[in-house]
């Protein structure tokens, strides 16, 4: 009888104990769970893969419309709202063409808020006041205005306002040498004019509202709705063609800089229209 007593008393103590280790594993199993799916690190997860998929779309969107380019290219766009970018060769030198005429307007401006010049002077050469010809010269690119503003400003002081600004992978230029510059250095002077820091912010604002009056759109505007207001420049000279400025729209503004060298020109400038019609689509397209 005895032997039966201790028997049971064995039975009763592992029961007991296998029922406690049980009821503690599942304690423990169930606060794993519970924190593994807590609420602030799903949003975390879902927002690290949601950067990493815009990230890669306007790489995507970029590189589909560069399949099959011939030549050099030289991109580089930036949302000013969201501050996402993609660059490509943006650090490599192109000739600037036209678009030395940007350095050419600021150090206008430059030398106006120093009182050193009016824009009511008048420039013989072009038998322009100092205000006209900066119209000519950036609405139309006209050369013989921005030739007459050089002389004007000289260079040498428009080196000194490049520098002043920190735009060091560019270059003026001189009699032998021409003005080169990279998508990078465009890039940084479009957004530094967004931002009211090239002169000052009223300078800024009346140099984006003559850019604004660009009527050379064969490219970055080419394919955007015509409502869409877009403060930009031109560049081409042999077989360089280039586009760059800042693109006014509801969901964030951005900066596109398209530039290219290549045997057919007029074709790279039909591609760099397609990349800003891509990039347009995408940074005005909903994405959850």
């Amino acid at each position: 009888m005895k032997n039966i007593f201790v028997l049971i008393f064995l039975a009763t103590f592992i029961l007991i104990v296998f029922l406690t280790v049980r009821n503690l594993f599942r304690e423990s199993s169930a606060k794993i769970i519970s924190d593994s799916h807590k609420p602030t690190d799903a949003i975390s997860a879902k927002v690290l893969a949601d950067e990493i998929n815009l990230v890669n779309d306007l790489s995507k969107i970029v590189d589909d419309a560069m399949n099959g380019a011939n030549g050099t290219y030289a991109i580089f766009i930036k949302n000013l709202k969201t501050n996402e970018s993609y660059s490509f060769n943006e650090h490599m030198k192109f000739k600037a063409g036209s678009l030395y005429k940007l350095w050419v307007m600021g150090e206008a401006y430059n030398e106006i808020k120093s009182n050193n010049l009016s824009l009511s002077d008048y420039l013989t050469e072009v038998s322009l006041t100092v205000g006209d010809a900066l119209n000519q010269m950036v609405t139309v690119s006209d050369n013989s205005s921005a030739f007459a503003l050089t002389n004007k400003l000289t260079a040498v002081n428009i080196s000194s306002f490049m520098k002043k600004f920190n735009f060091s992978e560019s270059d003026f230029g001189d009699e032998t040498n021409e003005p080169m510059t990279t998508a990078y250095d465009v890039a940084s002077f479009f957004e530094k004019l967004y931002k009211g820091e090239i002169v000052d912010s009223s300078s800024s604002s009346e140099m984006v509202e003559l850019l604004k009056e660009q009527t050379l759109n064969d490219v970055i505007p080419k394919y955007l709705p015509s409502e869409i207001a877009i403060a930009h420049k031109t560049g081409d000279i042999d077989n360089f063609y280039h586009d760059a400025g800042i693109v006014y729209t509801k969901n964030g503004d951005y900066i596109i800089v398209l530039m290219s060298e290549s045997d057919d020109p007029s074709q790279s400038a039909v591609r760099e229209s397609v990349i800003s019609k891509n990039v347009f689509d995408y940074f005005n397209s909903q994405r959850g």
